[in-house]
């Protein structure tokens, strides 16, 4: 039998978008991930909106293949755009964050 090997992640999740996924609100929340080897930042976005309904309402959601214009997605300090989720490999001890979009001026 050969055994499944998996890669731990480190998610970071701030304001709002913190509070979809089940944590208080302020500051910034850090959830340890872990997922099948060969996983895609959609595998984890998938993943979040199946656990998580108000992550899938607000946030993301894989059957429209929609992510709200209000949250950035970074991976090791490099803003990911929504097409390129699928080709965004992921490896063990990588950084994912979710922040709020901020505006100013």
């Amino acid at each position: 039998m050969i055994a499944e090997t998996s890669i731990s992640i480190r998610l970071e999740a701030y304001s709002w978008i913190s509070s979809s996924l089940g944590m208080p609100e302020r500051g910034r929340q850090v959830i340890n991930k872990k997922l099948k080897t060969g996983a895609v930042l959609t595998d984890l976005l998938k993943e979040l909106a199946g656990s998580y309904p108000e992550f899938r309402r607000e946030v993301y959601d894989p059957e429209r293949g929609w992510i709200s214009d209000q949250v950035m997605v970074i991976v090791n300090h490099k803003l990911i755009q929504a097409g390129e989720f699928a080709q965004t490999w992921l490896k063990d001890h990588d950084e994912v964050n979710l922040s709020p979009v901020l505006a100013g001026g």
